[in-house]
């Protein structure tokens, strides 16, 4: 086999025929999710569930040589293998062990906890490595992002199946809202249809049920610290806040607005146009970020950026290392990056 759509797994999957090996990954998160369950749920097999952290080659290995005693398949499922964290004898003994599968044995990477590209265009050159390996040997799928127009149909049948109505234009608007995430889109569907009761979901609902832009308030913060406004950065994290209450989560939508904006301001720099950074780095659904990012990049310097970044590296750290309150670390590492001088 090799690199799959989604459409052609679905496909393999209803002829009663599969690989011994799939990997699967994307930033449709949702999507890989719910496929992985439907492969398991199909493969009707004894499963075998592992974490790619915490994963012991030699059980893996005696696993993979089982046969299952009360169904059809061997099925062996591993979460998020990180292999950008193992050693190039510990990918080398990894994929040994996948060389040769039994016939009724059927292993499963799904990636859902981290991007394979590393924010880029293509897999880093560890996790390469492995989909290259799966592309060989099984099967690889990568569920990209869609686009909110490609995001309506899918959208409007489950408003549907709900007994309720969703037009096209209400459809794209909740989909540009929630970043063409399938996984969040689908939480504020169901909150939508349940609100509706069997009628239209309108714009009103919309407005006020759909949580705001997060990253859109992540970027007034972002634009606010740079621009040396505390009180307008405080006054913007407390918005944060209500809509990410899990500090580390709040910390990647802060520094996501910056890497953001540090992205812009280095291709200014050099000389490139928002277009190039579309090209080179993972923005599909969210191209308005990068044109907020240029159109703002301007008010500071890369080394103003930089030094805020270091900041948000540190506090990412401290978050998951101490005890300290999250929020309180948070403050800090603003107040902190409100002196950095411009």
């Amino acid at each position: 086999m090799a690199n799959l759509t989604p459409g052609d797994m679905l496909k393999l999957l209803q002829t009663g025929s599969h690989a011994g090996l799939y990997y699967l990954y994307g930033r449709d998160v949702a999507g890989v999710a719910a496929f992985t369950k439907r492969l398991v749920k199909k493969l009707d097999g004894d499963v075998q569930r592992y974490e790619g952290r915490e994963l012991d080659l030699e059980q893996l290995a005696d696993a993979v040589g089982q046969y299952a005693m009360f169904a059809q398949n061997n099925v062996i499922l591993i979460h998020d293998p990180p292999a950008e964290e193992w050693s190039a004898d510990r990918i080398a003994s990894f994929l040994k062990i996948l060389e040769d599968v039994p016939s009724s044995t059927v292993v499963i990477c799904s990636v859902t906890g981290f991007d394979v590209c590393g924010g880029k265009k293509a897999p880093t050159p560890k996790n390469k490595k492995l989909i290259d390996f799966f592309a060989k040997h099984g099967a690889v799928c990568n569920f990209e992002a869609r686009t909110a127009a490609q995001l309506v149909k899918p959208m409007t049948e489950r408003a549907a199946r709900s007994g309720c109505t969703l037009s096209r234009q209400n459809a794209e608007r909740i989909a540009q809202l929630c970043l063409c995430d399938t996984m969040r889109i689908g939480n504020e569907l169901d909150k939508l249809c349940a609100y509706a009761d069997g009628g239209e979901i309108t714009p009103e609902a919309i407005s006020m049920l759909v949580a705001g832009e997060e990253s859109l308030n992540a970027f007034a913060l972002a634009k606010a610290v740079t621009s040396r406004n505390g009180k307008a950065a405080m006054e913007t994290l407390d918005i944060l806040s209500q809509q990410r209450n899990e500090p580390v989560m709040l910390l990647s939508a802060i520094t996501s607005a910056f890497l953001d904006l540090y992205r812009a301001k280095a291709a200014q720099a050099a000389g490139k146009h928002h277009e190039h950074v579309l090209e080179d780095f993972s923005y599909k659904g969210r191209e308005f970020a990068v044109k907020n990012a240029f159109r703002d990049a301007g008010k500071s310097s890369l080394e103003q950026l930089r030094a805020c970044m270091l900041i948000l590296r540190d506090t990412d750290t401290a978050l998951k290392s101490t005890r300290v309150d999250g929020r309180t670390l948070i403050e800090e590492a603003i107040t902190r990056m409100l002196a950095v001088e411009r």
